[in-house]
């Protein structure tokens, strides 16, 4: 966004994403650019944010000549409150392997300092996958596989979606 002279004026989000500009003074059409991370890609789709949709609002751009994120905004006096959503497209996904129990409680470490930590694999989102059970767990003695927890888990093997997590027992 612009100020009336020109200048650039950013802002920073905070952890939801929200953010705001302070004293706008003139009412019109602005246009917010963000910066994407590392990775975040857009989504293709998009349809307009309303008070009962969460859209994607935003399109690809570059300032700079570098890669932005960008959508146009509209405030007036009395409607000076406006959202802009971006939809991101995930490239991977993380399977989260939990450890636990035939209770589905997490198995302690023999020393008595902690629980066995679960490990994350990284897949391409929605690319089949395969984990093979351990055979042995670090700091962990008297350990034997039993089975996957289909209730609970995933599957030792199939199409990875977002959030997706596996525990053995």
């Amino acid at each position: 966004m612009r100020d009336v002279s020109g200048n650039p004026v950013t802002t920073t989000a905070d952890a939801n994403g929200d953010y705001s500009f302070d004293n706008i003074s003139t009412q019109g059409t602005y246009k917010v650019v963000v910066t994407p991370g590392t990775g975040d890609t857009l989504s293709g789709i998009h349809v307009t944010s309303t008070s009962l949709v969460i859209g994607n609002d935003f399109n690809n751009g570059t300032l700079g000549g570098n890669a932005v994120f960008e959508a146009n905004v509209t405030v007036t006096p009395t409607n000076d409150k406006k959202t802009a959503n971006a939809a991101l497209e995930a490239s991977n996904s993380t399977l989260k392997v939990k450890h636990v129990d035939m209770s589905g409680n997490q198995i302690p470490l023999d020393d008595g300092s902690g629980n066995v930590p679960d490990t994350d694999s990284i897949h391409a989102f929605r690319a089949t996958y395969s984990v093979t059970p351990p055979t042995t767990l670090t700091g962990v003695t008297n350990f034997e596989y039993a089975e996957p927890d289909l209730t609970n888990g995933r599957p030792l093997s199939g199409t990875l979606n977002p959030g997706s997590e596996c525990r053995y027992t």
